[in-house]
C-alpha cells in the first residue's frame, strides 16, 4: 500500500502538505533567515523555533493565525494516527509541553508573551476537534482518515473551526482574557486552550442540535 494510502491522505492532501512545505522553505530561506536575528545557543534556539511553530510565528501579518493552520496541520497527525488513545494523548500532553516551553522561551527572548511565539495556539487547535472526532469515532470505535475531513463540504467545518478559535483566541471574552494574567508559559497558553474549549463546546452544541453526536 502506499505510504500516503497507508496515513489516510489522498493526493489533494500529499499535494497541500508538499505545497506548505514548499512555501515554508521558500520563507526560511529567505523572509525568515536569521542574517538579522540574534544568535542564541543551540538548546535556546531549539526552543524558540518549537515555541514559534517552526519559525512560523515570524510571518508578517497575524502570527496567531499562522500558528493555528500549524494546528490543523497538528491535529491532523494526530488523526494519522488511526487511534483514539494517541489522538487524545498528544492532545493533553500538548498542554504541559507548550505551558514549559513557552515559558522557557520567554526567558530567552526576555519578553512577555512575544507575538511570535504560537506554539500555544498549535497545541490548542486539537481540542477544538475533539467532538467531530469522537463523533466519528463512537459508532464503530474507528477513527476516521485525514482525507475525511476534506471530502465534500466537510472542508467548510475545518474552516469554521478555525475560524471559531481564531475569533475567541483574539477576542477574548470573559475568562479567556484574565487568564491571559497568569504568569509566565500559564498564562501563554491557558487563553488558547479555554479559546479551544469554547470552540469545542460550541461544535458539540452543533451536533447535539442536528442529532449527530
Amino acid at each position: 500500500m502506499p505510504l500516503h494510502l497507508a496515513f489516510g491522505l489522498g493526493w489533494p492532501e500529499v499535494i497541500g502538505i508538499l505545497a506548505f512545505a514548499g512555501i515554508y522553505l521558500y520563507l526560511r530561506l529567505g523572509p525568515l533567515s536569521k542574517e538579522h536575528l540574534p544568535k542564541l545557543p543551540v538548546a535556546d534556539g531549539i526552543i524558540v523555533w518549537l515555541a514559534r511553530g517552526f519559525d512560523t510565528g515570524l510571518l508578517p501579518k497575524g502570527p496567531g493565525t499562522w500558528g493555528s493552520v500549524v494546528g490543523i496541520v497538528w491535529t491532523m497527525l494526530l488523526v494519522s494516527f488511526g487511534r483514539m488513545d494517541i489522538y487524545l494523548i498528544g492532545t493533553v500532553l500538548g498542554i504541559p509541553v507548550s505551558i514549559w516551553i513557552c515559558e522557557r522561551a520567554e526567558k530567552i527572548l526576555k519578553q512577555h508573551d512575544p507575538g511570535s511565539v504560537v506554539l500555544d495556539e498549535i497545541i490548542a487547535l486539537p481540542i477544538c476537534f475533539c467532538p467531530w472526532i469522537i463523533h466519528q469515532w463512537l459508532p464503530n470505535h474507528t477513527m476516521p482518515l485525514v482525507s475525511y475531513f476534506f471530502e465534500g463540504n466537510n472542508w467548510l467545518g475545518v474552516l469554521a473551526i478555525f475560524a471559531l478559535f481564531r475569533l475567541f483566541d483574539i477576542w477574548k471574552p470573559g475568562p479567556i482574557g484574565k487568564i491571559q494574567k497568569l504568569p509566565g508559559g500559564w498564562g501563554v497558553t491557558a487563553d488558547d486552550v479555554l479559546a479551544g474549549v469554547a470552540t469545542a463546546l460550541l461544535v458539540a452544541g452543533y451536533l447535539i442540535l442536528r442529532h449527530k453526536f
